[in-house]
């Protein structure tokens, strides 16, 4: 019997040994020899089109406060008529989740279509919502989806998230775009959690509703269409039980004695009033990009689009990004025809950096982009950036959800809107100059001196896990 066990027991140990070299193989090594398929992306698509001629029919509007990004999904989502598309990378549960599920459930009450498109592995693995799910499939009127479930025998899909943020009403009406996930730690007044997220929304308004083909929300919406309807995109409630119902009756009820509160605590979350047309800035166009959906190493579409933008800048690009990773297929497009114009980053310090391993993989390029005349700056503010923008010429404004490196570039989906406003992009580069006056300029020797600002003391644990994932991140940059 003894001898039966020892053989099970070897016989495991053997099987996950087997199980961790096929991850190793397809989940992390594979990614590193395969290459996109080319297509004839660069030559349909030319830098040309991101500039306008003439007012267009889309006004955009910034979203920058935590809270008042809540408040905004949540007015989009109460003033919906016909239909929502939500895809989000994360949804935890909390208060910005709660409120936006009921608003959710209430407008699909009134014969609102909603459908709601999640990651498959952030929301599966990392993050339990079953709950959630069982009060979306249990309503007739909205459809949820996951992109990519997670499986354990296909580790080459674990790489491929979905990582948009995107909001779509009554079809071609009102959209959103931006870097939050729902999540409290994104969308919650300051003091409300330990950890805050300094990130960026835009509204685009299209203020001509007769002319569908006019706005770029028709576009957003035909990607969603693409992504939601697509293979990769799975039902994660096969089968309507007794008990999915009962749990999704139940989470249902928590939520509206939840709401019944919130209500009197936080009105603005259900009856904020909003007129777009007069909060909304003219454009001269907006065009959406994004990444292909395809498995392994994808064609990188947005990052095309933003290397060509900054190599045809004339007198400057500011960027705003959590992580600076531009490995190096990257960086020799970021820096063509680099001495005609000033190059500034703004990127979280070691200190504000949510992803250690992420700020590991940064350390490799900083120095390069420094010799190459990078103002770079790390911020030491109380928050954490998470907001991804460009701003080119002062003229052109990128934001979305796409990050500075390879995971955003090669693996997963993205999708960001460039506007083409000088008001806009004024607007952001404030906002951004902001933080980098609450920033230190990274020098080879460390940071410049600076009047006001201090750098901000990095825990030990962070130091000491830098050092730890340092050659790991230089060897996996491909993948960060």
């Amino acid at each position: 019997m003894n001898e039966l066990i020892m053989w099970i027991i070897k016989c495991l140990i053997y099987s996950l040994g087997l199980y961790m070299v096929y991850i190793l193989i397809f989940g992390v090594i594979l990614f590193k020899f395969h290459k996109p398929q080319r297509t004839n992306y660069e030559k349909k698509y030319t830098v040309e089109r991101f500039y306008g001629k003439k007012i267009s029919q889309d006004q955009v509007h910034l979203v920058e406060d935590r809270y008042y990004a809540n408040q905004v999904m949540n007015n989009l989502v109460n003033n919906a008529e016909k239909s929502i598309d939500i895809a989000y990378f994360m949804l935890n549960d909390g208060l910005a989740a709660k409120a936006i599920t009921f608003n959710l459930i209430k407008a699909a009450d009134r014969g609102v279509q909603v459908r709601i498109l999640l990651d498959g592995l952030a929301n599966r693995v990392f993050n339990s919502i079953k709950e959630y799910l069982y009060i979306y499939a249990t309503h007739p009127n909205i459809t949820v989806k996951f992109y990519e479930p997670f499986n354990l025998l296909r580790p080459s899909t674990w790489n491929n998230r979905m990582h948009d943020k995107i909001i779509i009403i009554d079809e071609y009406n009102l959209g959103l775009i931006g870097g939050q996930n729902i999540d409290d730690k994104y969308l919650t007044r300051d003091g409300e959690k330990n950890m805050k997220f300094s990130d960026r929304d835009v509204v685009i308004v299209n203020t001509n509703s007769s002319n569908k083909q006019g706005t770029v929300i028709n576009d957003m919406k035909h990607y969603f269409d693409v992504i939601f309807n697509h293979k990769y995109s799975k039902e994660p409630i096969k089968k309507l039980t007794n008990k999915v119902i009962q749990k999704g009756n139940k989470k249902k009820r928590q939520i509206v004695s939840f709401a019944k509160k919130l209500r009197v605590t936080n009105p603005e979350l259900f009856n904020l009033t909003i007129d777009w047309n007069l909060q909304s800035i003219e454009t001269n166009g907006i065009k959406f990009i994004y990444n292909p959906i395809t498995r392994l190493k994808k064609e990188p579409w947005c990052f095309i689009d933003i290397a060509r933008l900054i190599e045809n800048a004339k007198k400057s690009v500011l960027i705003e990004n959590p992580f600076v990773i531009p490995i190096k297929q990257m960086l020799a497009n970021l820096y063509k025809n680099n001495e005609k114009h000033e190059m500034t980053i703004l990127t979280n310090s070691l200190a504000t950096n949510s992803h250690v391993y992420a700020h590991s993989g940064y350390k490799k390029f900083r120095q390069y982009m420094i010799d190459k005349g990078t103002k770079l700056y790390e911020y030491q503010g109380k928050d954490i950036i998470h907001a991804k923008s460009f701003v080119i010429d002062q003229r052109l404004s990128i934001v979305g959800a796409y990050n500075l490196d390879a995971r955003s570039t090669y693996l997963s989906t993205e999708s960001m809107i460039v506007i083409d406003s000088e008001e806009f992009a004024q607007k952001l580069e404030d906002k951004i100059m902001k933080k980098i006056n609450n920033s230190l300029q990274v020098t080879k020797g460390g940071y410049s001196k600076h009047q006001t600002v201090n750098k901000k003391k990095v825990p030990i644990y962070k130091k000491v896990l830098s050092i730890i994932l340092y050659p790991i991140s230089y060897v996996l940059d491909y993948m960060l």
